[in-house]
């Protein structure tokens, strides 16, 4: 949102994303536009809070899905989909 908010010549804290747009006070600009095409990148931190002693913080999870194509017409149909999480 600072990078956006830089490239519109507003306040990060005035910006809003919503529908593919970065809304600020009146102005109303696509997100495509104030990228041109490229994409935007950033790293950021996080730290473990007052609850990292009491809760796992760490999730897994896996998606299976099994799938069949029609060889002449390329259909694809998912006959069985499943998802673990721990």
């Amino acid at each position: 949102v600072e990078r956006l908010a830089e490239r519109m010549g507003a306040a990060p804290a005035d910006v809003t994303l919503k529908d593919g747009h970065a809304i600020a006070g009146n102005r109303r600009v696509p997100l495509s536009e104030l990228t041109g095409g490229a994409p935007i990148v950033a790293t950021g931190t996080i730290h473990q809070g007052r609850n990292a002693r009491t809760y796992s913080q760490q999730a897994h999870g896996a998606q299976f899905a099994e799938v069949a194509v029609n060889a002449v017409t390329g259909e694809v149909r998912v006959r069985r989909m499943a998802g673990v999480f721990d």
